[in-house]
């Protein structure tokens, strides 16, 4: 974690976080091929070509894109679905990560 300071010039508080950037993409698969698939009620945290949003920690962005894979295989009508994302704690390397919906 690295610290971060905020405040003012008279009062300043440390604490100690995650800095996450993510971008994450939807992939359905219909008709047996995989095509790419709009992140439909997510857009607003990711953006097509580009992070868009931070979160405190990596687990709050995995508990989330894991549900959404849940929830988008039965929203969308696909025959199965992945949702990717690339992601970077701190200054670390990009890693990548593929959620595919739990059994029900």
């Amino acid at each position: 974690a690295r610290p971060y300071l905020g405040g003012d010039d008279r009062f300043a508080f440390r604490m100690f976080r995650e800095i996450v950037v993510v971008q994450a993409e939807t992939r359905a698969q219909v008709g047996g091929r995989w095509r790419q698939y709009p992140m439909v009620g997510a857009t607003e945290y990711w953006f097509a070509g580009a992070p868009g949003y931070y979160w405190e920690s990596w687990r709050e962005h995995r508990d989330f894109l894991q549900g959404y894979a849940d929830w988008i295989l039965g929203a969308s009508g696909a025959e199965d679905v992945r949702v990717v994302a690339r992601y970077r704690i701190n200054d670390g390397p990009v890693q990548q990560a593929v959620f595919a919906p739990r059994a029900p």
